[in-house]
């Protein structure tokens, strides 16, 4: 994924860095699978069972360690035209990179946005097709979210995914199994998940202690440091 240059002081310490969002847990195998998204025959494939996958599962990533003093900058979803120009003017001005998590359905309404992302020098991942809370969903269901996602993404953008992530960042064994089944390399969380921060209690802010953390918009963004 993308990673920031170095804003940090000019001392030695390790990192830990990465990725936005909060946690949840699912499981189970059943049915729902394919792709839907041309009608006719894909419609009826999307009907057809999905056996639970049982090759290797992608990666796990919620943390990524390095030497350096650098910053990995992710977020979740894209929002309308105009913010989003503000947002990547502002990244342009630091001079960051960044990796976007898009929802296929978002692509799809509004590729041209997601396009305008990767000629920033921007990377889209996959956030599943709706963004929607996976912990109730079954493999199929889940599978689905994924791969139609995916599939969304390389029409509207030529990009294949290489990284999925939840809407709540969660990794479960169906989550992992599914995504690779679907040719994802990792399925990505967080190293820390920072709420709305304009609207949380001073008592809320304080139990992020020993971390840095800011946000931008309705996106998150955080980082932090170890070693100090």
């Amino acid at each position: 994924m993308k990673v920031m240059k170095d804003f940090s002081p000019r001392k030695p310490a390790g990192w830990l860095v990465l990725a936005v969002l909060a946690i949840n847990m699912l499981s189970g195998c059943s049915w729902m699978g394919g792709d839907d998204t041309d009608g006719g025959t894909k419609a009826a494939e999307a009907d057809k069972p999905v056996q639970c996958y049982t090759g290797e599962m992608s990666q796990a990533v919620s943390l990524a360690y390095t030497t350096s003093r650098n910053l990995a900058l992710t977020f979740n979803g894209m929002a309308d035209a105009q913010t989003m120009d503000k947002l990547l003017d502002q990244l342009d001005a630091l001079g960051i990179k960044a990796t976007f998590f898009l929802p296929g359905m978002r692509v799809a309404e509004e590729p041209d946005i997601a396009r305008q992302i990767l000629s920033r020098g921007h990377e889209i991942e996959n956030n599943t097709l709706n963004a929607v809370d996976m912990s109730r969903m079954d493999y199929g269901q889940i599978y689905k979210e994924i791969h139609l996602a995916d599939d969304v993404i390389r029409k509207q953008t030529g990009v294949t995914p290489k990284f999925v992530r939840t809407q709540t960042g969660a990794i479960s064994e169906d989550i992992r199994l599914a995504a690779a089944q679907s040719g994802q390399q990792a399925v990505i969380s967080y190293s820390l998940f920072l709420h709305n921060w304009k609207a949380e209690t001073p008592q809320q802010k304080r139990t992020i202690s020993g971390n840095t953390s800011t946000a931008v918009g309705s996106w998150r963004l955080t980082w932090r440091r170890t070693g100090l």
